[in-house]
């Protein structure tokens, strides 16, 4: 019964830990991409090049959608293919069409960007934090706590076994 259990428990936690870093690029790989395209922008680099080095260090899940808006610029311009990207990435680069756009400075907007993507995440975080002690709440229960009373009545019982036998 507890084997059976402890089995449920380890398979339910991996298929969580699955979808969980499935969700991931939408929040933590994507900040660390502007994060990225800020230190890039900062040192001095154009946004094309900043997107070109950045690329190379981003997360695998939003390398096609930076190449694929690479690609497109120089048909389309630059400002045209971040207004048309597709993927995980996509808000990040369609938010930086404005500014390149309109001739505005990037930095500030990518450091904006960086700041509310952190928050998003962090709050993610917290939320799952928040509802731990209940999912840890019946494998304390089963596993732990019979245990534990073994432990603190098991020598009380044989005490007192032993002063009527």
């Amino acid at each position: 019964m507890t084997a059976a259990v402890i089995v449920a428990l380890v398979l339910h936690s991996t298929v969580r830990l699955k979808r969980w870093t499935a969700e991931r690029p939408a929040a933590s790989a994507v900040a660390d991409l502007c994060a990225l395209l800020e230190l890039a922008v900062d040192s001095g680099m154009g946004l094309h090049e900043a997107l070109r080095w950045s690329a190379a260090f981003a997360d695998h899940t939003l390398r096609p959608g930076i190449y694929l808006v690479l690609r497109t610029a120089p048909h389309l311009g630059l400002a045209r293919a971040l207004r048309d990207a597709r993927g995980p990435a996509a808000s990040l680069l369609r938010a930086l069409a404005r500014p390149f756009d309109t001739g505005a400075a990037v930095g500030p907007v990518l450091a904006g960007l960086r700041e509310r993507l952190e928050a998003e995440h962090l709050a993610a975080v917290e939320t799952r934090l928040q509802r731990l002690p209940v999912k840890l709440l019946l494998p304390l229960a089963l596993l732990m706590l019979p245990g534990l009373l073994l432990m603190i009545v098991a020598p009380a019982l044989f005490d007192a076994l032993s002063r009527f036998g």
